[in-house]
């Protein structure tokens, strides 16, 4: 870890407190992501960076296969990577409803084929705002991911949005993994419609790394042995998402 601090001559080596806290300070803001000009190696301000940045929309992948329809630009200090989904017609009317929603969802889920006992990853069944891969530097990234989310107990069509449901014991809940690692998730979450907001931050080391977001449902009601199960009746549907971050180089 890099930490530049500015240090106080003083007359016989005598040792000020200062400093060592300024030391401290700088390490805990590097971990944080909180960097400056002192944490920054001093190659990074040179005549030939000072330009409007690098566009690395091709370098940053939007799917598994290699696609890459996100947009991201590489400055000197920094790379910025970003991808989303583009549901923008309210033209979704709900059973029992007449004004429409946002829609039709990016994906319907089938829970008895979709979906698995455990997380799920997203960019499974949608190619934008769920995944970004490329070349991050030494430093950190930080981020939100966002997801539009509709999950019920039951056939939605018995429900429709303004009802109120019986789900107390049916539980979803959403992460970002970098590598295949959980960094960050949501609470659990009951039956309905949520819009989840994730923010995330990790140090990485110079490598290309790959971030996604994924899900989990669960039913943990009366009579239900195992932690996890499928029934045919269930409701998921993903609208809109988005996934932004930011790699700042130490």
């Amino acid at each position: 870890m890099k930490a530049f601090t500015p240090r106080r001559a003083k007359a016989r080596d005598f040792l000020q407190a200062e400093d060592i806290n300024a030391n401290g300070r700088a390490i805990g803001n590097t971990y944080n992501g909180n960097l400056s000009g002192e944490q920054l190696p001093y190659q990074a301000f040179t005549e030939t960076v000072f330009t409007a940045g690098d566009v690395y929309d091709s370098t940053y992948k939007t799917t598994v296969a290699g696609a890459a329809t996100g947009t991201a630009q590489r400055k000197p200090s920094q790379t910025y990577a970003t991808t989303q989904s583009a549901i923008t017609t309210f033209n979704t009317v709900p059973s029992g409803l007449s004004s429409p929603i946002l829609g039709p969802p990016a994906k319907v889920y089938t829970l008895s084929t979709d979906v698995q006992p455990g997380w799920n990853a997203l960019k499974d069944h949608l190619s934008t705002g769920v995944y970004l891969s490329g070349p991050v530097l030494q430093g950190i990234i930080k981020g939100v991911a966002m997801v539009d989310f509709e999950f019920y107990q039951g056939d939605k069509a018995a429900y429709g949005l303004a009802s109120g449901l019986s789900g107390a014991s049916w539980r979803h809940r959403l992460g970002v993994f970098v590598d295949g690692v959980l960094i960050a998730s949501t609470s659990t979450y009951s039956p309905r419609r949520h819009t989840h907001c994730i923010p995330f931050a990790i140090p990485v080391s110079t490598r290309t790394i790959e971030v996604d977001i994924r899900f989990i449902v669960k039913y943990d009601g009366p009579g239900v042995v195992e932690d996890y199960i499928i029934t045919s009746d269930d409701v998921l549907n993903i609208y809109n998402t988005s996934l932004y971050l930011r790699n700042v180089y130490r």
